[in-house]
């Protein structure tokens, strides 16, 4: 299987332990798996929507947690790569498509 994102990746400028990434337009595949083939696939979260991650090595400045308060951030806690496989396991057990079977 391949997952491709495109990430924005940004640093606390006072504070380099601060780090948050937003990725967006995240996409799997399970055909094609050779990387020279690009990062097209099919989107297993809404492309509307952005996943950001706030990387910290204490805790979430103040400043910042009232952002994502007032913003209605959700915490949450996700693998890119087990959504992505659940959605194509599903696929292979729903679809229309010939049956296989998946090991992970």
């Amino acid at each position: 299987m391949v997952v491709s994102y495109d990430r924005h990746a940004l640093h606390g400028h006072n504070d380099a332990s601060l780090r948050m990434t937003f990725d967006f337009n995240l996409r799997c595949r399970r055909e094609e798996l050779n990387l020279s083939k690009g990062s097209h696939g099919e989107f297993f979260i809404d492309p509307d929507l952005a996943v950001l991650e706030v990387k910290v090595d204490h805790s979430v400045p103040l400043w910042l947690a009232r952002i994502l308060q007032r913003l209605e951030c959700e915490q949450r806690s996700a693998s890119k790569f087990c959504v992505s496989t659940e959605m194509l396991a599903e696929e292979l057990v729903c679809g229309d498509a010939e049956k296989e079977t998946i090991e992970i």
